[in-house]
This record gives structure tokens, C-alpha cells and sequence, in this order.
């Protein structure tokens, strides 16, 4: 078993003591200015919850404790940091947001918990992002007579030629290239981590009211350390490993840079000594994971990247498939596999990433990618492919799908709709779109009106709005802007449900004002969701997947059928459970 090296809980007693001492108060302080005011209906798009849910969770807490003992370093009381200090988590918090949105990082968990993004939308995310750091540059106006100098310390630490500067480096990487040398890796890792280590120590002498060279000290200090915890991150994750001896040795030199930086500041200096004695320690061997094995690394060094099409290609994945997960006696808490077992639950496929499933009579929709992505039709039962229709690709994401009868339909980022003839088993008709397309649902039409006979196509898009396609003649009839966010799904009732940013909204339809309201989604009688990597049941977990769930669908027989991208290449992708299902 691998103990983090930069795990809080694991450091020595003299760097935990101090950690405990200050993180009641550094707590406090960001839940009075984050604070819920119990006014839920005075919070559009439940922004101030997004920002409480982001900054409030689960953290180290070493930058603004590093602004703590920086401050009582240079002789200063603690309680005068604590706005500096909320500033500076206030600040990292934004960065976190942000760096998770699809457009940069696009990375669905973190810290065990959604992504802002996921759990509110992207657009709040952004929105809340933006809350965030203006709330940073509000803490720091109680420094009083400092504020101007520490505004302008944090502004530049956290700007285009820093902090900034090193997501925009990052941001080069997302294709899978790596940093050509190792100076260009602790270039990225100054600017992106060791901006932001630099300036809450700097904070913590302005907040005593230091002079400028203590100032300094302490910036070169901050910066080692930061350099050397990202070291050590990537240690932890096992990314760069072309890099580990050298990264190692750099913790090494790094940690004792900042110990001796700290030990000229005297005795009150100790815990800015203990803190850099921790991170230096990364340096040393860590425990091998116990029954070895490689893990899968996807997308670019530095990020908990999603499955990324192009490195798929080159590994050249092979699905197995129809294995019976009957007994459960085998599933894993982590990889990729249910964290429950109900009783009858079947894996329909593995190995491949499964993007999507619809359910018809008699058969279970998929897309998956393997080295390209494909429209698969499988019995429900076996997992056993009927049909296989190559889309395109790895280099697109084609995330959504619809299907009735023999027909079914695609889209994705390529803003296309792909029309197929699963009984030919071929693309049939290529429908343009104004935007990315993330969800599709067939809605049934008026068999006494010949134009309306084969039903409508709902089409949702990255934009928020949803159009309305005739099947007969594939005509374009409707189209209405109605979400300000991501579409992610669209139900079919009493009007078309559009579920996009966390919220819900109806469409009134003419061709569908006959219908029963769309009743929100329910297996044996309960509504399931997917949260993150999870599906619920009720108030209840009923399974727990390595990656997040991508599509949950109830099929006419009444079984529950979950997509999710896969951890390991030998995990499942898409898993059903009867309506009997036990556990």
C-alpha cells in the first residue's frame, strides 16, 4: 500500500501539529465568508452553494497555513493572516474550478467528490470560479493599512506571468505531448504550484508587517517548497516517471533550500522548518503497492486526465465480452468496477469506453470506443454484439444517442447528427448541427399524419438550445434557445424536459401535448441518478464506477443499464441489472 507522501495524516508530528493547530481557525474563517445565509431562493443557480461546495470541502489547507507561519515567523499575531489566508484558499479554490472545466482539464472528480462543473453546471462553475477569486481580493481589503501591498503580491503571483502562465503551459499539453526537459517540467511547476506557495508566504509578511526582505525570504522560500510539493504530487501519481530520479533529487535539494531559509527566521520559524522537512522527505523511496502491476495513465502529465481517443488508438484495446457477474464475488472497490454487487448483474461489455446506452425492445444501444468509435447493438442478456457500425475516429467524442426500431442516431463535437440503418448496418444520413450535440431523444409521432408518422428527433447542444428534427424527411422544424448551460439530457412527456446546469426545464411541443408527463426517472420504483461517478437509488449507493457514469438508462423490460468509462482495460464499460436484481 502506497502512503502519499505529501498526505497531511502521514507527516511528521512536528509539521502535523502545527497543521492541526491552525486549520480550526483557517476553517472558521472561510465558512464566516463563504457563510450560508439559509436564503436559497435569493441564490440564482445555486452560485453561492457552488462557491461554499468548492471552497468548503475536503483540502490540505497548506497554502493558507503556510500564510500563518509565515506571519508568526516574522514575529506577527496569526489572527491578523487569517484574511490573507482565506484569500490565498479562496483563490486556490478558484484555480481548481476552473482548471476542471471541459475546456481546460476536463476532469469529472476531485477529492472523491463532482467537479464543480459536474455537480452545477458548467457555467456556473465558471460563475463560480469568478465569485471566488473576487471574494480572495475582498478578504485581503481587512488587512487595513497592508492591503494595497498585499493586493498587488497576490495579483502578480496569481497572474498571466505566474500562476496563469503555467495552466497556459499546461493547456499545450492536452494532445499527450510531454515537457521536452526536465527544466521545462520545473518551469510549469514554478509558475502553476510554486506561484501560489511564493505568495502565501509573502502574504503572511505583509500581514505582520515585515520588511521587504523578509518579504523576499520568505517568496524564495514559498516558491522552493511549491516546486518541491509538485514534485512530490507527481511522485504520488505516478506521472513524469521519466523524470523521477531527478525529481527526486530536486525534492531533495529543494526541501533543504527551504529548511535553511527558514531556520535564519529563529525560533519562531520552526514551522515553516518542519513543513519543509516533510516535503523534502518525498525525496525518499516510498512503499511498493502491494501485488504490483502498471497502472493506466491517460491524457497529459500533470492532470487527472478523461480517457483520451488518441492514446486508446495506440493501445489498440480488445473488448471481451458477455462475462456474467452472477456471483460478485470478485468486484473491486476501485478499477473501474461496481462497488456493490447486486445479485443478477451483468457486464455487457469491457474493455471498450462507453460513451452512451439507450435501451430499445429487445436490444441495448451503445457507442463505444475501441481504435475508433463504433455504434454497437448488443442482446441484453448476453452482451453479445448483433451489429457494429464503424462512426470515426478516436479523435472526436461522440457522446450522445437515440434509437426506435431499426433506426438509431449519433452525435457529438464533430456538430453532426448521424442517422443509422441498424438493420444494414450503416450511417444512412448526415444531419449538420450549430453546435456540439450532447443529447438526442426520439419522440414519438402521429401515426394518422403521414409527415409525423416516423416521429421527431430532439436535439440538445453545448449552446442550451434544443432543436426539433422531422424523421420522415430529416427537415429541421424547430429550434429554441433554452438553457443556459450544456444540454446533458432531454426526456420526452407532457412536453420535452431539458436537463441542462443542473436544472430542469419543459418545452411545450405540439407533437407531443398528447403525451403523459414525463415522469422523472425511476428503476423498481424508486428515481436512480447519476452523481459523478455513482448511481443512487433513492436515497441510496447502488453502484460505485472507477470513472464517472456517462449514461443511465431504464430499457422497456426494466432493466437498468449504466455506462461509464473504464479505469483499467480490462474493466467493464457497460453493465445491466434486471429489475429482479438482489443484493
Amino acid at each position: 500500500m502506497i502512503t502519499p507522501t505529501i498526505d497531511p495524516g502521514a507527516a511528521p508530528a512536528a509539521a502535523r501539529a502545527f497543521l492541526d493547530r491552525v486549520r480550526p481557525a483557517i476553517e472558521a474563517e472561510l465558512a464566516r465568508r463563504l457563510g450560508d445565509d439559509g436564503d436559497a431562493a435569493d441564490d440564482p443557480g445555486r452560485l453561492r452553494e457552488a462557491m461554499r461546495y468548492a471552497a468548503l470541502g475536503p483540502g490540505k489547507r497548506l497554502r493558507p497555513a503556510l500564510v500563518v507561519a509565515a506571519c508568526e515567523a516574522c514575529g506577527g499575531d496569526p489572527a491578523r493572516a487569517l484574511p490573507a489566508a482565506a484569500a490565498v484558499e479562496l483563490l486556490h479554490a478558484y484555480t481548481l474550478v476552473h482548471d476542471d472545466l471541459p475546456a481546460m482539464d476536463d476532469d469529472d472528480e476531485r477529492r472523491g467528490r463532482p467537479t464543480v462543473h459536474v455537480a452545477f453546471g458548467e457555467a456556473i462553475a465558471i460563475l463560480a470560479g469568478d465569485g471566488l477569486l473576487t471574494a480572495a481580493f475582498a478578504a485581503l481589503a481587512d488587512l487595513g493599512p497592508a492591503c494595497a501591498d498585499a493586493v498587488a503580491a497576490l495579483a502578480r503571483r496569481a497572474g498571466a506571468r505566474e500562476l496563469l502562465a503555467g495552466q497556459a503551459i499546461d493547456l499545450a499539453l492536452l494532445g499527450g505531448a510531454r515537457p521536452a526537459t526536465f527544466a521545462a517540467v520545473e518551469d510549469l511547476h514554478a509558475r502553476k504550484t510554486g506561484a501560489l506557495f511564493a505568495a502565501a508566504c509573502e502574504l503572511g509578511a505583509i500581514a505582520a508587517g515585515a520588511g521587504e526582505a523578509a518579504r523576499t525570504r520568505l517568496g524564495r522560500y514559498g516558491l522552493a517548497l511549491g516546486v518541491a510539493f509538485q514534485h512530490a504530487d507527481d511522485r504520488d501519481d505516478g506521472e513524469l516517471a521519466e523524470h523521477a530520479a531527478a525529481a527526486a533529487a530536486r525534492i531533495a535539494e529543494l526541501g533543504a533550500e527551504a529548511t535553511a531559509l527558514a531556520r535564519d527566521l529563529g525560533p519562531a520559524g520552526q514551522p515553516l522548518v518542519a513543513l519543509a522537512a516533510w516535503i523534502g522527505a518525498a525525496s525518499a523511496p516510498r512503499e511498493a503497492a502491494a501485488g504490483g502491476g502498471a497502472a493506466l495513465t491517460r491524457g497529459a502529465p500533470g492532470r487527472g486526465a478523461r480517457p483520451n481517443g488518441r492514446l486508446l488508438a495506440a493501445l489498440a484495446v480488445t473488448a471481451a465480452l458477455a462475462v456474467s457477474l452472477a456471483g460478485g464475488g470478485w468486484w473491486r472497490r476501485r478499477g473501474g468496477l461496481p462497488a456493490l454487487s447486486p445479485a443478477g448483474a451483468r457486464v455487457l461489455a469491457r474493455g471498450s469506453l462507453a460513451y452512451a446506452v439507450v435501451a430499445t425492445a429487445g436490444a441495448v444501444v451503445t457507442i463505444e470506443l475501441e481504435e475508433r468509435f463504433a455504434l454497437v447493438v448488443r442482446d441484453p442478456d448476453t452482451g453479445r454484439p448483433r451489429t457494429r457500425v464503424e462512426l470515426g475516429p478516436a479523435e472526436r467524442d461522440l457522446v450522445a444517442v437515440a434509437a426506435a426500431g431499426d433506426r438509431a442516431w449519433v452525435g457529438g463535437d464533430d456538430r453532426q447528427v448521424r442517422a443509422v440503418d441498424l438493420a444494414a448496418g450503416r450511417v444512412i444520413a448526415t444531419w449538420p448541427h450549430g453546435a456540439d450535440v450532447t443529447a438526442l431523444r426520439w419522440l414519438p409521432g402521429d401515426r394518422d399524419d403521414p409527415a409525423a408518422a416516423a416521429g421527431w428527433l430532439a436535439i440538445g447542444d453545448a449552446s442550451g438550445a434544443v432543436c426539433l428534427r422531422r424523421l420522415a424527411d430529416g427537415a429541421l422544424v424547430q429550434c429554441a434557445a433554452l438553457a443556459t448551460g450544456t444540454v446533458t439530457a432531454l426526456e420526452a412527456g407532457g412536453g420535452l424536459t431539458v436537463v441542462a446546469g443542473g436544472g430542469r426545464s419543459t418545452w411545450t411541443v405540439p407533437a407531443l401535448a398528447a403525451a403523459p408527463p414525463a415522469p422523472p426517472p425511476r428503476w423498481r420504483d424508486q428515481p436512480v441518478t447519476a452523481r459523478g461517478r455513482e448511481v443512487w437509488l433513492g436515497d441510496r449507493l447502488l453502484i460505485r464506477m472507477g470513472e464517472r457514469v456517462r449514461a443511465i438508462e431504464v430499457g422497456p423490460s426494466g432493466a437498468l443499464f449504466v455506462a461509464a468509462w473504464v479505469a483499467r482495460l480490462d474493466d467493464p464499460s457497460v453493465i445491466a441489472l434486471p429489475a429482479d436484481a438482489r443484493w
